[in-house]
């Protein structure tokens, strides 16, 4: 966790507590693995398929960036063939451990 703070890819849930059994929504740990993959290159402005992979993340959508980055990069393919559900709640442990399986497939 505290490689992922010095990294710049979360800060926690506070200054100085990452909340493991905090819940998130899968849209933050979408976040947090594009983050994970692409901010060294391109920071948060990284390129990302335009057409919609999922009907619930609409592409105004501050999150739809990381979304598709995550779907095109293969890491997600959504909680159904067309839905991502990005207020689907999972633990901030949970969210790592993508990371980690993101890093390392």
């Amino acid at each position: 966790m505290q490689k992922l703070r010095d990294l710049g890819i979360t800060s926690g849930c506070s200054a100085t507590t990452f909340c493991p059994n905090d819940m998130v929504p899968r849209w933050a740990a979408a976040v947090l693995i594009v983050r994970g993959k692409m901010k060294a290159l391109f920071g948060d402005s990284f390129p990302y398929p335009s057409t919609p992979t999922f009907e619930d993340v609409a592409p105004t959508s501050s999150v739809f960036p990381y979304i598709q980055k995550l779907a095109e990069l293969g890491i997600t393919a959504g909680c159904t063939v067309t839905q991502f559900c990005p207020d689907d709640l999972i633990t901030r442990q949970q969210a790592a451990v993508s990371i980690v399986r993101a890093f390392l497939n």
